[in-house]
């Protein structure tokens, strides 16, 4: 599963809380009965069910988190990334199904890593690794692996991961020499796009204007899409379709921008205007 709208955990075994009653599985933890404890029973019934809803809520919205990481260069303290996500009843299985990178303090790649069924971590070769506790933690972009992405492709093929969203398989994008020295984007000029498609653009950390669309991408720099007829907030009268008229980068040109930043810009717009 590899397409970014597909945004649920592969439905198998691992990611699904199970009960089971006098050793057959049942479909839901059943509710109190009379003979059960009348302290204990109730409240692991609650617990249960909050676990659940959790799961569902976490699995959904961290999925997005964790691409958005990816995009924008979050990081973790090793020890928090331990503790916060591989010791994670739910976010350690999504962990597990991703490739990590470690970082020096000026974000150069020093190393990549998976995370093993008990938590230990591996690098490609499958030789464990011990991270210090000052290395910093981020889910790695194609851009990060260098030589390296085709043996991690190799790795999840071999072991079947399928990953909760693209990853490995990630288009990379750039500028042309051209556009690298302009801060404008002509090849997006003129593409007519669905309305409801803007909307979903803020997900992905755009804000919408009535006639623009803008992302910062970094202290300086912002890229601004502008769209004719425009957004009317969703009124019935809003139009079915728009129109992009403009592409810009506020705050210097485009080849200003760091590697990571242009591939996700453009291929945002290019999903966008497809």
């Amino acid at each position: 599963m590899t397409s970014e709208d597909a945004w649920q955990v592969p439905a198998d075994h691992e990611q699904r809380p199970s009960t089971s009653v006098g050793g057959k599985p049942v479909r839901g933890m059943p509710e109190p009965a009379a003979a059960d404890d009348p302290e204990l029973a109730p409240v692991a019934y609650r617990s249960y069910r909050d676990f659940a809803k959790e799961r569902e809520t976490v699995t959904t919205d961290q999925l997005r988190r964790f691409e958005a990481a990816m995009v924008d260069g979050r990081r973790w303290r090793a020890p928090a990334h331990r503790a916060m996500i591989i010791e994670h009843p739910v976010l350690g299985r999504l962990a597990r199904r991703l490739v990590w990178a470690t970082f020096a303090a000026d974000g150069t790649v020093t190393g990549s890593f998976r995370v093993d069924q008990d938590g230990t971590l591996a690098d490609v070769e499958d030789e464990r690794l011990e991270l210090p506790d000052d290395a910093l933690v981020g889910i790695a972009h194609p851009l990060h692996l260098g030589t390296e992405l085709e043996r991690w492709r190799e790795v999840f093929a071999d072991d079947e991961l399928p990953q909760p969203f693209e990853q490995l398989e990630r288009r990379v994008y750039g500028f042309t020499p051209a556009e690298a020295a302009s801060n404008v984007l002509p090849r997006f000029e003129d593409r007519k796009l669905p309305t409801g498609k803007l909307y979903g653009l803020r997900q992905r950390g755009w804000e919408l204007g009535y006639d623009a669309l803008y992302r910062r991408v970094s202290a300086r720099h912002q890229v601004i899409v502008t769209v004719s007829p425009g957004i009317h907030g969703g009124y019935s009268y809003e139009a079915d379709e728009q129109v992009i008229v403009s592409v810009s980068c506020e705050g210097g040109d485009f080849g200003e921008l760091d590697a990571l930043a242009a591939s996700e810009i453009l291929r945002q717009l290019e999903r966008l205007a497809a």
